[in-house]
């Protein structure tokens, strides 16, 4: 999606949590927001990565930063909300 010969890369980040660890995190408050979260049922590498890959194959756009901004709506980006 990027021109050819352009070598930049960008940084999505979210946590990989369980429910029992959010409950612990979360102790005694009555809500939280669960932006940047992927709430497993068990920590198993291969599955999360297999989930993650096939979400992310799935998505379709016209060039990156229309990629970028719906990659963003489950992974933090580094650049959003960036204004030069």
């Amino acid at each position: 999606m990027r021109p050819e010969g352009d070598h930049t890369s960008d940084i999505f980040q979210m946590t990989v949590c369980t429910p029992g660890w959010l409950s612990r995190q979360n102790a005694g408050k009555t809500a939280v927001l669960g932006e940047n979260l992927l709430i497993v049922f068990g920590y198993n590498w291969e599955m999360i990565y297999s989930y993650l890959e096939n979400r992310i194959n799935r998505l379709m756009a016209e060039d990156w930063s229309a990629l970028a901004i719906k990659l963003s709506r489950f992974a933090r980006w580094e650049f959003e909300n960036y204004r030069e």
